[in-house]
């Protein structure tokens, strides 16, 4: 944190975004100070703010910290603000962290096992900051594992892509879902582009045997399926 302000060789880009176009390309303001960037953010949401046809946008925000000159290795820190302008990340300097240290242990290296309220079947939506919502089925049970080792914080979800008609799931491949961001979805707040989800939560909870819906999903009838459910 007290790196914000370490001015000598640096430059901070800034840049906010709208989290429902989270892939949307990287347009970075340069500033000189990180009080210079963090005003320019500040600015810039407040135009959100001002205009009645935005003002309810998601947005995300991030302040990249740049050493100039910088031949090799990471080159700075990431700030990561959310909606609401509070930061809610911060990526380390691996340079400084670890310079003439053989081990460092990083707060990411810790796992703790967290209960969640999610039974297979359910159906989440998932929301983080710099990430666009999208929507899954919670497929396995969680339980903490004997070995500590095994406890994690992530949970592929079973999800349908509608645009390229593919039953996926969450697994850096389009997304990698951190279960911190998992909240149940009711069906009255599902949009209508992920109705499948409905079909797969009927497999999962044993309302629908696998087969049914391949035989229906290879002959096209995924959407007639759904008024079943």
């Amino acid at each position: 944190m007290a790196a914000r302000f370490e001015t000598e060789g640096i430059v901070f880009a800034a840049g906010l975004y709208e989290q429902e176009y989270s892939d949307q390309r990287r347009d970075w303001q340069y500033f000189s100070t990180y009080e210079k960037a963090w005003a320019y953010l500040l600015k810039e949401k407040q135009e959100y703010l001002d205009d009645e046809d935005i003002k309810d946008a998601k947005t995300f925000a991030k302040i990249h910290r740049i050493k100039i000159d910088h031949a090799k290795g990471c080159d700075g820190e990431d700030y990561l603000f959310d909606s609401e302008m509070r930061m809610v990340n911060v990526s380390i300097d691996y340079d400084k962290c670890f310079a003439e240290r053989e081990e460092f242990a990083l707060v990411d290296d810790y796992l703790v096992y967290v209960p969640l309220p999610f039974e297979k079947g359910d159906i989440v939506r998932v929301d983080f900051p710099q990430t666009e919502v999208h929507y899954g089925v919670f497929s396995c049970d969680w339980k903490k594992p004997d070995d500590p080792g095994r406890i994690h914080m992530w949970a592929p979800l079973e999800m349908y892509i509608e645009a390229r008609n593919d039953f996926d799931y969450t697994d850096n491949c389009p997304y990698y879902d951190w279960v911190l961001g998992f909240s149940r979805c009711p069906d009255e707040e599902l949009p209508e582009d992920e109705y499948v989800l409905k079909l797969i939560r009927a497999v999962c909870k044993g309302d629908m045997d696998f087969y049914t819906l391949l035989h229906k999903f290879g002959r096209g009838e995924l959407k007639t399926m759904i008024k079943w459910f």
